[in-house]
């Protein structure tokens, strides 16, 4: 079995998924388990294989280090055997636009690059996928909404969809929503790079290459210790 795991993570709502592949079937998906965490208490979830954590007490008060180090430690609970993980690159055509402040991605840089560092040195192989070719991947649409990510993944594997979520397209289902799709676009990536027979539409879209700086979902550099 290989284990894989997809993270979209923020300071306040935080998606997280870890994938069982089945590596004698073609990696086909047997097992998948969900994480996140809110401020809402009433949209915590604890069950077999949801697992959304209330924020701790005084959560908006406490300073920077202390919330970073709260969610690299939740985010990296139960990934003694996961082997890789993919998130999403930052969002710097937002902040070239100025569509968010630079406070809210600067915050954003530092939670991805402790959780980089966390899973490196617990030995995973670390990738991150331009946002834009991940919603593509998803949707077809490289501008889509949160909404339209829980409405694919939904659609596409109700078998991987949980009861819980129908209906709900609020944080933190969005953002396990995002996560999905970084883990079920990652384990394609595995499965290309390892020759598999991928449909022509996957194959399609994980070669897709914007006309920005960014290359393709399958020329994305994964960072793996030596």
């Amino acid at each position: 079995m290989l284990k894989i795991m997809g993270i979209d993570q923020s300071l306040n709502s935080s998606g997280k998924v870890i994938m069982t592949l089945d590596e004698a079937k073609n990696l086909d998906i047997v097992d998948v388990q969900f994480y996140g965490y809110h401020q809402v208490k009433k949209r915590c979830i604890e069950t077999d294989n949801i697992h959304i954590r209330h924020l701790p007490k005084g959560w908006t008060t406490s300073g920077i280090i202390h919330r970073l180090s709260w969610i690299t430690s939740y985010l990296m609970e139960d990934t003694e055997e996961v082997k890789y993980m993919s998130m999403e690159d930052l969002a710097y055509g937002k902040l070239k636009q100025k569509q968010c402040d630079t406070n809210s991605i600067l915050q954003l840089a530092q939670i991805a690059g402790s959780l980089k560092v966390a899973a490196f040195d617990r030995g995973m192989g670390v990738i991150a996928y331009n946002i834009d070719q991940n919603k593509n991947f998803a949707t077809g649409d490289g501008k889509a909404g949160k909404p339209a990510m829980c409405q694919a993944w939904e659609e596409m594997y109700p078998q991987w969809f949980p009861d819980e979520f129908k209906g709900n397209y609020q944080s933190p289902v969005n953002d396990i929503a995002d996560a999905f799709w970084l883990c079920e676009v990652l384990r394609c990536h595995i499965m290309y790079d390892r020759g598999y027979d991928l449909d022509a539409t996957t194959k399609g879209l994980l070669e897709f290459s914007t006309s920005n700086k960014h290359g393709s979902l399958v020329e994305t550099r994964m960072e793996i210790r030596d």
